[in-house]
């Protein structure tokens, strides 16, 4: 599996993962790899809106609460 991002300036970092994604791999990918992709790009991360599916590990309350903590929007 692989996880990635990308913005109308790229594509940003991907992480190749080894088994099953849960919530807090899922947190340590956001927070390393996904404020890095931001950080390339030079993105204020109060312009971001966020978009992402209902999996319960992108809903979890660590990615909700670290979510708000780094100011970013996301899409209902």
């Amino acid at each position: 599996m692989i996880w990635g991002c990308f913005s109308v300036f790229g594509a940003g970092n991907l992480v190749k993962i080894k088994g099953n994604m849960d919530s807090q791999l899922h947190f340590d990918i956001l927070n390393k790899d996904f404020l890095g992709s931001l950080e390339w790009y030079c993105v204020d991360r109060s312009e971001v809106i966020f978009q992402r599916d209902n999996d319960p590990k992108h809903t979890a309350r660590i990615t909700k609460k670290w979510l708000d903590d780094q100011g970013i929007s996301v899409l209902d």
